[in-house]
């Protein structure tokens, strides 16, 4: 599992490839959401199956226990990208507006920044 730093580094890096990315797109492209995804979340499942006398073959609960996660995995992985393409688009947007009314404030230098106080902290 990822520590918290790990995390909000990621993000950074995302939200700054998000700004970097082409301002009249209307959709973030695909690999910057897929590598949020993959660089945000990150899943250690660790099941411990207890079988009573008489149930199902091990190899059998264990089939369906991976059957069930892929199931949740897949249905996850498309709520996930929409999440993080619309995030990511709103973060896109308010910053280009805010360069517009507001000149003086560098949302790219603010997350460079943070990004300095992160490394400082490890």
């Amino acid at each position: 599992m990822r520590s918290e730093t790990e995390i909000q580094r990621q993000l950074i890096a995302i939200l700054t490839a998000v700004l970097n990315a082409d301002p009249d797109a209307e959709e973030l492209p695909e690999e910057v959401a897929a590598a949020a995804i993959e660089g945000i979340f990150d899943f250690d499942i660790d099941l411990s199956i207890a079988v009573r006398r008489g149930g199902p073959p091990d190899a059998e609960v264990e089939a369906l226990v991976n059957q069930a996660v892929q199931q949740m995995v897949e249905q996850l992985q498309p709520q996930l990208s929409t999440l993080v393409s619309f995030m990511g688009n709103l973060l896109r947007d308010l910053a280009w507006k805010a360069k517009v009314t507001c000149p003086d404030l560098d949302v790219a230098d603010f997350l460079r920044n943070r990004a300095v106080e992160l490394a400082a902290e490890d």
